[in-house]
């Protein structure tokens, strides 16, 4: 009996791993390239066909399944992104390209995934006092990486602030460049951004 259990509940969390999965790939879809309002488009079921089948196996709601997709962003998205900055603490001056390289190379960090949620937030107030919660503690950090060139204070935070509404800017503004273009210029919008050649 304990085998058989344990069989069922590694088959219920692989669907439902693949269900989550499907969710976010709907999640991305609509509310970054169709620009709809993610809560509306998860109350039609129909558009999953395993959605109504499998739906209340793993959520008791729609708002429990969207809870789950911020919570798993906040997880995915903003926690590698906070052990990159602190790494390039930790690593000194030239630590600023541990962050260029997640940025660019975009496998730690999704910004399709980024930006949806900020459309998200855009049209619902809970979802929107998240975001604002994870944009602080990004820059709390990247203030933090700025003070490794000696800025203190207020300069510090402006700085941390240009960076990442830089980098937030060029998602929203949808620039496609190669990796390699990228890595390219990468040099250059570090010394722009820390005022140190590095």
């Amino acid at each position: 009996m304990l085998a058989t259990t344990g069989v069922y509940t590694a088959s219920k969390r692989r669907l439902q791993t693949a269900f989550f999965q499907n969710s976010l790939q709907i999640f991305a879809s609509y509310c970054f390239f169709k620009n709809s309002n993610i809560s509306n488009r998860f109350n039609a079921k129909a558009d999953v066909k395993s959605w109504r089948s499998v739906f209340y196996w793993f959520f008791r709601s729609r708002a429990d399944l969207l809870a789950a997709l911020l919570d798993h962003w906040q997880a995915t998205n903003t926690g590698p992104l906070l052990r990159a900055i602190e790494a390039a603490v930790d690593a000194g001056p030239t630590g600023i390209h541990i962050l260029g390289r997640i940025w660019i190379e975009e496998r730690d960090f999704n910004p399709v995934y980024d930006t949806a949620v900020r459309d998200w937030a855009r049209k619902d107030a809970k979802v929107a006092a998240v975001v604002r919660e994870v944009d602080d503690k990004r820059i709390a950090a990247l203030t933090r990486l700025m003070q490794v060139y000696g800025y203190k204070g207020q300069e510090a935070l402006v700085r941390a602030r240009i960076m990442y509404f830089h980098q937030v800017g060029y998602y929203a503004l949808g620039i496609h460049e190669s990796e390699p273009d990228r890595y390219k210029l990468e040099p250059i919008y570090m010394k722009a951004l820390t005022g140190w050649d590095v």
